[in-house]
């Protein structure tokens, strides 16, 4: 299992976060999500390696938000 923390752009309440989190979650390989709405980031736990960026930051635009980088 691997973690990737992203830096998500954004995010103002609770209601965000948890849609970041839930479009993250759908994702195939997440194991789990935690986000940290105070630092903007995305804690994602993988189950495998794949750690196609592109996929991450298309499941976080069409959620409405921006993710610009990992931590």
């Amino acid at each position: 299992m691997s973690e990737i923390n992203f830096i998500v752009e954004g995010m103002k309440c609770g209601h965000c976060a948890a849609t970041v989190e839930k479009a993250l979650k759908d994702l195939r390989g997440v194991e789990s999500v935690k986000v940290d709405l105070d630092n903007g980031i995305a804690r994602v736990e993988l189950q495998d390696e794949d750690t196609d960026m592109d996929r991450f930051k298309q499941a976080v635009k069409e959620a409405g938000y921006k993710l610009v980088g990992t931590k």
